[in-house]
């Protein structure tokens, strides 16, 4: 009984390790701005100890998958952060719903004559929506009859092309006025 009940715990830790693994190579699914500041090292519940993401009001996170119900894959829009778990909103707003009550319990402990008035709250949203994708314009010279103008537009191009691959939605160029040539791109 007690081999088996390990064997399920060991396989239950090795496909959470998997789900973290796994969304490393996963393209984000959708980004998110924090409403809310989160201090993952408090997290008792996460799936993975140690591996729970802390952010501050106003950080960009991107979310790579949901977990569970209470728990998404993601991370924080940052030089070298790591990939780790985040409170889905849903849970997240129930623990401000819970902190604010035990601040408001603490508050009525220290003064015995609290009046209370009748209130209709509906807590914010402890994230906001906000596109995974951003635009990038590049300026650069652009006398219409040169020739050097042209090709340094064409090596930008191939270069973009090149790097970002199925990542450049649409690339359009347009060198000098009504007579020259206008290109456009539209790579999927």
């Amino acid at each position: 009984m007690i081999e088996i009940l390990a064997i399920a715990l060991s396989s239950q830790r090795s496909g959470k390790k998997f789900a973290w693994n796994s969304s490393k190579h996963l393209k984000v699914a959708f980004a998110v701005q924090a409403n809310s500041t989160y201090d993952g090292a408090l997290e008792d519940e996460s799936p993975i100890q140690k591996k729970t993401i802390s952010f501050k009001k106003g950080d960009f996170l991107h979310i790579y998958r949901r977990y569970s119900s209470d728990w998404w894959i993601g991370r924080v829009v940052a030089a070298e952060t790591t990939i780790g778990f985040i409170p889905t909103a849903r849970r997240l707003a129930r623990l401000i719903e819970q902190n604010e009550e035990e601040q408001e319990k603490a508050a009525t402990e220290k003064n015995a004559i609290v009046t209370k008035q009748a209130e209709i709250w509906e807590y914010p949203n402890p994230y906001t929506v906000v596109p995974s994708t951003r635009p990038i314009i590049l300026l650069g010279p652009c006398y219409q009859s040169s020739r050097l103008t042209q090709l340094m537009h064409a090596a930008v191009r191939s270069a973009i092309v090149k790097k970002f691959g199925s990542r450049v939605r649409r690339l359009t160029t347009d060198i000098g006025d009504k007579g020259s040539s206008k290109l456009t791109f539209g790579i999927r």
